[in-house]
C-alpha cells in the first residue's frame, strides 16, 4: 500500500459529478458572485449526510504569470464547461467512520476532519459510497475543478490580492 498521506485530500472535498448535467450556454463568467447552489446529499446507506455546492461552468486562468521560477504550469486558460457540485466542507471522521468503520485520524473529534487517509482507502471509501449509493458519480475533484472551486471567481495571485506582505 503507497504511504503517502493526503491529508488535504480528505481535507478533501469529495465531488459529485452530476453526469446528467448539461453544458450550460446560460450560465455567464461575468456573473459575479451569484448566490451558492447548496444540497444535501445522503452518503450511501449509512445514515450520514455531506453538504455540497454547486459550482457554475466557467473559465479561469491557471498557471502563474508572475516572475517565479519555480511554477509548475505556465499560465494558461481553463474552461470547465460543466458544473460540478463540490463538498462544502471537509469530510469528517463521522462520515468516514459511517462507511468504513475506522478511524485512522490522530487527531479524534467527530466533526473534525479525517486525516492520515492513504489514497488507496480514499478509494475504498469513494468504492463504498458507488456501492452502497448505487450512483458511479462520487469521485475525487480534478485539479482544474478544485482551483476553480477555490478561486471563486478571484483573479488576484492570492484570495487577499496580488501583494504576499
Amino acid at each position: 500500500m503507497r504511504q503517502f498521506y493526503y491529508w488535504g485530500l480528505f481535507f478533501v472535498f469529495v465531488t459529485f459529478f452530476v453526469a446528467s448535467c448539461e453544458k450550460d450556454d446560460n450560465d455567464s463568467t461575468e456573473v459575479v458572485n451569484p448566490a451558492p447552489i447548496e444540497q444535501t446529499f445522503p452518503l450511501g446507506t449509512s445514515g450520514a449526510t455531506i453538504d455540497m455546492i454547486w459550482i457554475r461552468p466557467g473559465s479561469y486562468w491557471m498557471g502563474n504569470n508572475h516572475p517565479n521560477p519555480t511554477a509548475a504550469l505556465p499560465y494558461h486558460q481553463v474552461t470547465l464547461n460543466y458544473g460540478f457540485w463540490i463538498g462544502k466542507n471537509e469530510v469528517t471522521q463521522t462520515q468516514w467512520i459511517s462507511l468504513m468503520d475506522s478511524n485512522p485520524s490522530h487527531f479524534i473529534g467527530e466533526n473534525l476532519p479525517v486525516e492520515r487517509v492513504t489514497w488507496d482507502s480514499i478509494h475504498v471509501f469513494l468504492d463504498t459510497l458507488i456501492r452502497q449509493s448505487g450512483d458511479t458519480l462520487w469521485r475525487l475533484p480534478s485539479e482544474a475543478e478544485w482551483e476553480y472551486a477555490c478561486r471563486a471567481g478571484t483573479t488576484t495571485r492570492f484570495y487577499w490580492g496580488d501583494d504576499p506582505e
